[in-house]
Formats: C-alpha cells, sequence, structure tokens
C-alpha cells in the first residue's frame, strides 16, 4: 500500500516552518494537492479509471489514506505563524 511520511513527525516541517518563521514581510501559503487527484496520480489516469470499476475498496482506502495523511498536515502548518490571523506557511508570494 502506500506509504507516506509521518505527518506528525517535527522533522518533516521544520524546513517549512523555518521558511515561515523567518519570512519577514513576505505572505506565505500552503498548497498542496487534495480530493482525488493524489489517488488518481498513485494509480495513474488508466489504472484509476478501472480500480473505480474492478476494485472501489481499494480506490477507497487510498482515498482515506491521503485525506487522513494531509488533514493532519494542513492542520500543523497551520500552526506555523500564530501571529498572523489566517493560516500561513510557504510561498513566495510578497504580501499585498
Amino acid at each position: 500500500m502506500v506509504k507516506l511520511p509521518d505527518p506528525h513527525d517535527d522533522a518533516l516541517y521544520a524546513d517549512a516552518e523555518a521558511f515561515a518563521r523567518n519570512k519577514g514581510e513576505f505572505a506565505a501559503f500552503f498548497i498542496t494537492r487534495s480530493g482525488l487527484a493524489p489517488t488518481m496520480l498513485s494509480l495513474g489516469i488508466d489504472r484509476f479509471a478501472l480500480a473505480l470499476y474492478d476494485n472501489l475498496p481499494l480506490v477507497e482506502k487510498l482515498l482515506d489514506i491521503y485525506f487522513e495523511w494531509a488533514y493532519v498536515v494542513a492542520e500543523r502548518v497551520s500552526r506555523f505563524d500564530s501571529t498572523s490571523t489566517a493560516p500561513t506557511t510557504t510561498s513566495h508570494s510578497k504580501r499585498a
């Protein structure tokens, strides 16, 4: 099955957290693929389409894995900048 990094491991966030802490006057954004995209990309479009018909439990299990992982990651990175009213994490956009 799919092996993703442990979303509770502090080391996973070290670089992004350091970036957010030192971003100065720049805004930062957390952008990730969510929804169906990781499942489709992990199987490939053709195999994903076939699995929808032949192996729906596999597709559902993969969706659960990716959604649960992404939820923990998004919750974690939303706490990087406690001085902002909106969650900020990583990007190179200048604040307006």
